[in-house]
C-alpha cells in the first residue's frame, strides 16, 4: 500500500513539473520573436508564425481568451476561432494565408461592419452649384420660419448666417436657382430658399377660421407684434382644453309643500349651475266631525269634517230637523182644541 502512495506522488510531482516548463515555454515562446518560428506548422498546418502574430492582434482588442485557444487549439477549435476572429473584423490582414492553408472558405468577404473594413477616406468635397444672378429692385421681404442663409445660392454653399422667424430682409437680386439675394438688417449678403420668404407683412396681416358654429370668422392685425398674432392664432386654432368641472351641489327648499300644491328643491353648485325638483303634495289629514249648526224643529243642522293642517272643509253632513217634537206639540194641541170644543158644546147645550 505504502508503495502505491510513493508511485502515485512520484507520479504527480511529474505531471506537475511537466505543466511549470509548458507554461513557462508557453510564455517565452510567446515574448519571443516569431520569425523564427515562421515555418514551424501547428496541428492545423497553420504556420506557428502566423498563429502567434494573430494572438497579438487579438489580445490588443481585449480578446485574449480567443488568442489563447488560437494559440493553444488543436482540431477543428482553431479554425473555429480564426473563423470568429475575422467575422469579427480581427486578423483580416492574414485572411490570404488563412485561405491558402484551408482554414477559411476561399469566398469569405470581410463583413462591411467589422473594424478593419471601416473606411477612413474622407469624403470628397460637395461640388458647388454654379448660378447667374439678376438684380432686382430692392424690397422688403420676411422669413416664413428660422432658417439659415448660404454664401451661394442653394445649399452646397456654405452657411452665411441665420434668420429669426418674421425677420426682415431687403431682396435685391434672384440667382437662375430660384434663390433670392438678400441683404439683412446687420448688413450680410446672402442667399435664401424663395420657399423661406414672403411679402406679406408679418405685423399687417389677415387670419380667416371657422369656428365651432360653422361661421366663417376673419381676424384683422394691424401694426402688432408678430409673435403676439402667432400666439393668438395658435390660441384660436388650438384652443387649451376646457378643465372638466364636476358639479358638487347643495339643496333648499324653495316652496314649501302643501296639502294640495306641490313643494320645490332647488340644487346649486358653486359655478352657478342649478337645477329643481319637485316636492310632492302633502294631501289632506282628516280631522273629527265638527257641528257647525245645531238642529231645531223648524230647521236642518250641519256637521262638517275638516283638514286638520289646512282647515279645508273635506266633507259635510245636514243634521235633520227635529220634527218629532214639533208633531207631539201639534198633537196636543189639537187635543186641547178638541177637548175646549167638547167642553163649549156642553155648556151651550146647557143654556139651551
Amino acid at each position: 500500500m505504502i508503495t502505491i502512495i510513493k508511485k502515485a506522488k512520484i507520479l504527480f510531482l511529474f505531471i506537475f513539473l511537466i505543466s511549470c516548463i509548458a507554461f513557462t515555454t508557453s510564455n517565452n515562446f510567446h515574448a519571443s520573436s516569431y520569425g523564427e518560428y515562421i515555418d514551424l506548422l501547428d496541428s492545423n498546418g497553420i504556420p506557428m508564425g502566423l498563429i502567434l502574430d494573430c494572438g497579438d492582434t487579438l489580445r490588443e482588442g481585449g480578446y485574449a481568451a480567443w488568442a489563447q485557444g488560437l494559440i493553444s487549439g488543436s482540431g477543428s477549435y482553431n479554425a473555429t476561432v480564426i473563423k470568429i476572429s475575422v467575422d469579427n473584423g480581427y486578423m483580416l490582414e492574414y485572411v490570404d494565408q488563412f485561405k491558402a492553408c484551408g482554414k477559411l472558405d476561399a469566398n469569405w468577404q470581410p463583413p462591411t461592419s467589422s473594424k478593419a473594413s471601416a473606411s477612413t477616406t474622407p469624403a470628397a468635397p460637395q461640388s458647388k452649384t454654379e448660378f447667374t444672378v439678376t438684380d432686382l429692385e430692392p424690397y422688403s421681404a420676411w422669413a416664413t420660419k428660422d432658417c439659415n442663409i448660404r454664401s451661394g445660392a442653394d445649399t452646397t454653399y456654405d452657411k452665411a448666417g441665420s434668420l429669426k422667424k418674421h425677420e426682415e430682409v431687403i431682396v435685391t437680386g434672384k440667382a437662375s436657382t430660384g434663390w433670392f439675394r438678400i441683404k439683412t438688417a446687420s448688413g450680410v449678403e446672402a442667399y435664401i430658399s424663395d420657399s423661406l420668404l414672403t411679402t406679406e407683412n408679418p405685423s399687417n396681416r389677415e387670419h380667416t377660421t371657422v369656428n365651432d358654429s360653422g361661421e366663417v370668422v376673419t381676424y384683422e392685425f394691424t401694426d402688432t407684434d408678430p409673435e403676439v398674432i402667432d400666439e393668438i392664432i395658435e390660441n384660436i386654432e388650438n384652443p387649451e382644453p376646457e378643465e372638466v368641472h364636476e358639479h358638487s351641489y347643495n339643496s333648499e327648499i324653495t316652496t314649501q309643500p302643501t296639502c294640495t300644491t306641490p313643494g320645490v328643491t332647488t340644487y346649486t353648485c358653486e359655478c352657478g349651475d342649478t337645477y329643481t325638483e319637485e316636492i310632492a303634495a302633502l294631501g289632506h289629514a282628516e280631522g273629527e266631525w265638527e257641528t257647525t249648526r245645531d238642529a231645531t224643529m223648524l230647521s236642518d243642522g250641519e256637521k262638517v269634517k275638516k283638514c286638520s293642517v289646512c282647515g279645508e272643509v273635506l266633507e259635510t253632513v245636514v243634521i235633520p230637523a227635529n220634527k218629532t217634537m214639533l208633531y207631539v206639540i201639534i198633537t196636543c194641541i189639537v187635543g186641547i182644541l178638541a177637548i175646549i170644543g167638547v167642553i163649549v158644546g156642553v155648556v151651550i147645550r146647557k143654556k139651551a
